[in-house]
């Protein structure tokens, strides 16, 4: 099974070191949050990303991109899943629970319309790969509920909208929104299925980005 923090250093290691025309780059980080509503299991994470831009023209550049977003919840449910033995106890207990969301991606980021006083948006689509896990724990006891998910990386895709506000020529804020259909397929016959419902998650971030070019002109 692949180990999202193998791809995440993996994606780093592309990011700073693949381009042999480190001048060119733009790198951004982001604080977003991710609408997910798989029910009791996953419903905002939020956390840090970042992408690379390698520029292949004046508009055209390919992006990579990874994120790893959170969530801490308490939840109120049954500890039986599956089949239940004959005479458990299955009334709803408070769990206390962490879920991620791991997501890397590749793609392509356009430059629709020249910038205009400091303000260059964009727009970008990316194939993604996410990895997705969610555990939680009993409050007053030792049960433990993990939902079914997906093994390994589920390929998908996401698109959306940027503005990049330049304050000097290294450094500006940005804001995003876009969409994520991270294709997501763990459903059986029995057991807690929280991501068995596919469906498209918006997205929101705010970040800034460096641009290399004004260090190498």
């Amino acid at each position: 099974m692949i180990r999202p923090r193998s791809v995440i250093a993996a994606v780093l290691v592309l990011v700073l070191g693949c381009s042999p025309g480190a001048h060119a780059q733009d790198l951004g980080i982001e604080y977003a949050m991710t609408r997910a509503g798989y029910g009791q299991a996953l419903q905002d994470p939020a956390g840090l990303g970042g992408y690379l831009d390698l520029p292949v023209s004046d508009r055209f550049a390919v992006r990579l991109t990874a994120s790893h977003h959170v969530e801490n919840a308490s939840i109120r449910r049954s500890p039986c899943t599956g089949l239940v033995p004959p005479g458990a106890d299955c009334s709803p207990r408070a769990f206390d629970g962490d879920a991620r969301m791991t997501v890397v991606g590749a793609g392509l980021a356009v430059q629709p319309l020249p910038s205009t006083a400091g303000l260059q948006p964009e727009v970008y689509l990316l194939l993604t790969g996410t990895d997705i896990d969610a555990v939680f724990a009993e409050q007053e006891g030792d049960a433990r509920l993990r939902p079914i998910t997906p093994d390994g990386f589920s390929i998908g895709w996401s698109a959306g909208a940027q503005v990049h506000y330049a304050l000097t020529p290294v450094f500006g804020f940005t804001g995003r929104i876009g969409v994520h259909a991270p294709q997501l397929g763990a459903c059986g016959s029995d057991g807690w299925f929280a991501f068995c419902d596919d469906r498209t998650l918006v997205e929101f971030g705010i970040g800034m980005r460096l641009t290399w070019s004004a260090f190498f002109p």
